[in-house]
């Protein structure tokens, strides 16, 4: 039993044999009491850790046009402000 979660048999002699189980599902975490999924895997210094499955990854095009834009609109804000010291210190 390791957090919460039953370790079948198959399971932990492939961990001792191969290193790594398949994907177990019902780990549930100590500190926030949520759920989670992750493989078992056997460390070089033989404790045994988690490895999480790899999170799909984000489109960085839309990620990177949302910067841009942001960063666009945060530039003329800073513009228009520096103008309308401009003005006031002219005044």
């Amino acid at each position: 039993m390791i957090l919460q979660q039953p370790i079948e048999r198959e399971q932990m002699e492939k961990l001792l044999n191969e290193g790594k189980t398949d994907l177990l599902s019902r780990f549930v975490s100590a500190r926030t009491k949520r759920a989670f999924k992750a493989f078992l895997v056997k460390k070089p210094d033989g404790t045994v850790g988690f490895e999480f499955e790899p999170r799909p990854e984000k489109k960085t095009v839309e990620k990177n046009a949302a910067t841009k834009a942001g960063s666009k609109a945060a530039n003329k804000t800073t513009e228009t402000r520096k103008a309308a010291k401009k003005k006031s210190a002219e005044a």
